[in-house]
């Protein structure tokens, strides 16, 4: 049976993560926000929004009602 010799070498180093500058995570945001997603969830939280706005605007004593029939 062989053996290998032992190496007592020292290992690299792991890379460290890079250094993001600044212009580059300005860069990124800048993409995200220009991408196909990003519209998506915009106009989605819009009609949230506005949905919400409609049905408080449409029936303002919900509120009450909710609180009068709250059983805690």
């Amino acid at each position: 049976m062989t053996h290998l010799p032992v190496s007592r070498g020292l290992q690299p180093l792991a890379e460290s993560r890079p250094s993001r500058s600044p212009q580059t995570a300005w860069r990124r945001g800048i993409a995200a926000i220009n991408g196909p997603e990003f519209l998506v969830i915009v106009v989605v939280c819009l009609l949230g929004l506005l949905l919400t706005l409609s049905f408080m605007f449409r029936h303002p004593d919900v509120g009450e009602l909710i609180q009068q029939y709250n059983l805690f």
